[in-house]
Parts: C-alpha cells; structure tokens; sequence
C-alpha cells in the first residue's frame, strides 16, 4: 500500500512457471506397413503432397517432403496423398488409409521456486508501504 510510515522489502522473487513444448524426435524407423490404418487422419493441418499409386510411396513422399509430419492419410486404389500434422487418431472413412509416423508433440509445465536469498538487502526501491500478510 502508499503508507508512507512502513518501508517493505521483497526477501525472495516471487515464483516463476516455465512452459516447455517438445516436438517428437525424428522417425528413425520407417513402419512397413499400418496395421487397422482405415480412415482420415484428422489433425490441425494437413497439406497435400502428391497422387501415388500405393500407400508406401504416400508415405515415403511424406517423409521426404514433410519430414516434420507425424502422420500420411491416402486414398485407397490410387490417389491423393497428404501430410498430416498434429495427427491425433483417424476416423472411420474406409476410403481411406493413415499411420502415424511420430508420436504426438507432448508439452510439460514446471513451476520452479525462486533459491532462498542469501543477502540482505541494503536498500529497498520504493518500498514504500506495509506488505499485506495472512499473518
């Protein structure tokens, strides 16, 4: 507060919160074949990559166009293919082939508490007021 009677002093910063998203590492492996792969891989973002006549030359062209995709959906018989980013599952459409090729970006929050303050401070910056307390 303005009460110009008190002086208060922060001892410690306050506590910090850090938010760190991870992208999957690279597929080092390429899968040889999708087992139950019927249907769209719906995700945010998909991007058209080509029309290939088999699923694995999809997915091959997705690997090396898209490396950063985690997921091919194609059209069975012949047909378009597309790159699948942030691919979660696949529906049900049984026009349709998909496999993941990563696994989903995972994010992790830390809340980290400041180190306790080692020195006493000397002075303080307008540090003017009472510091409100529950005790």
């Amino acid at each position: 507060n303005t009460n110009t009677d008190w002086e208060s002093c922060f001892l410690n910063p306050p506590t910090t919160t850090t938010t760190t998203t991870t992208p999957p590492p690279p597929t080092t492996t390429v899968p040889t074949s999708c087992a139950d792969g019927v249907g769209v891989g719906p995700s945010n973002t998909q991007t058209w990559v080509a029309s290939t006549a088999t699923t694995n030359a999809c997915r091959d062209t997705v690997m090396a166009k898209h490396p950063t995709a985690n997921g091919y959906s194609w059209k069975k018989g012949g047909g378009s293919c597309y790159a699948e980013f942030q691919m979660t599952h696949r529906n049900t459409n049984t026009d349709w082939e998909s496999c993941f090729l990563n696994p989903p970006t995972t994010t992790t929050t830390t809340t980290t508490p400041p180190p306790p303050t080692t020195t006493v401070p000397t002075s303080c910056a307008d540090g003017g007021g009472v510091g409100p307390s529950n005790t």
